[in-house]
């Protein structure tokens, strides 16, 4: 896993050209492989885009990397629908 430097450096690079809000904190909140933040970072600058925004913000790096995480795991597992309720917990 990069250190929370080489996380920022990664995310900068990936980010390229798009700017971001606090970059030192998105380096050092969202532990990911650099591979992961490539693909995050395109969802986030995707995001910008859709949103006619200038800026990448840490919520757009939080949805990506959410979204990201998610379909990581559809590739593993199945989801059951659970015949019970709370009340049958008890």
């Amino acid at each position: 896993m990069p250190t929370a430097a080489e996380r920022r450096e990664l995310w900068k690079q990936a980010l390229g050209d798009h700017p971001a809000e606090n970059l030192a904190e998105i380096g050092r909140r969202f532990r990911l492989p650099g591979g992961y933040i490539r693909q995050a970072a395109a969802s986030a600058i995707a995001q910008v885009g859709l949103e006619q925004r200038t800026h990448v913000t840490t919520d757009d790096v939080r949805r990506a990397s959410r979204s990201l995480n998610h379909q990581l795991l559809d590739s593993l597992s199945a989801r059951l629908e659970a015949g019970a309720s709370w009340n049958d917990l008890v």
